[in-house]
């Protein structure tokens, strides 16, 4: 099986190529799955993956899930919109902080459209009652910023029904496009990071 150093020299390796780009989620989670596979029952360094990958969002029950599409919506997918999509989107130097408020069962959340912060997506949603609160609404995780750690997920049905907004996807573009302007030199954690979740 693997040493401790060939664990950490691989999972440094699979993260950095996730935050710079070159695999997305879905073959970080996979990568990570088999790695799992080659540590002996026992090696402490498997807590260490699993904290390590926190992080990111990612917990234990997301890695021992058979089907990842039922974790996590695709960033990569489906369609990339046009800087003007003949529908009133378009780059502008100016950008006010518009904001959009959703609502699910478990909490009300307000999407800023000129948001500089990029934790943990752009967009993300903050829950109205508490703005250390924040949705990845890729991944549908629940952030505790304050405390740095995932404390829930929202439901698959709420993502899909989210992603399906016309007026939502709107609202994610227009963000995008902001935060371009606002940081040229950001590294975005996948390669398009123009294309949005497909709609279902």
């Amino acid at each position: 099986m693997l040493t401790n150093q060939a664990i950490r020299e691989y999972l440094n390796i699979s993260v950095l190529s996730f935050e710079i780009g070159y695999i997305n989620i879905f073959e970080l989670v996979e990568r990570i799955k088999v790695l799992l596979a080659l540590i002996d029952e026992g090696n402490e360094h498997k807590k260490w993956v699993y904290k390590r990958l926190e992080f990111l969002g990612i917990n234990k029950d997301d890695l021992l899930n058979e089907n990842p599409d039922d974790q996590y919506i695709n960033p990569e997918s489906d369609v990339i919109f046009p800087l003007d999509n003949g529908e009133g989107i378009e780059e502008k130097e100016e950008h006010p902080r518009l904001d959009m408020v959703i609502a699910s069962r478990k909490y009300k959340w307000i999407f800023h459209k000129s948001d500089a912060d990029f934790y943990p997506s752009i967009p993300h949603g903050h829950a109205i009652r508490n703005e250390k609160i924040k949705l990845d609404p890729y991944r549908g995780l629940i952030h505790d910023t304050k405390n740095k750690k995932t404390i829930g997920k929202e439901s698959k049905k709420f993502l899909i029904d989210l992603w399906n907004d016309v007026n939502f996807r709107k609202h994610v573009y227009a963000s995008i496009i902001f935060y371009e302007n606002l940081n040229p030199n950001f590294i975005w954690r996948v390669p398009n990071h123009r294309k949005l979740p497909r709609k279902k």
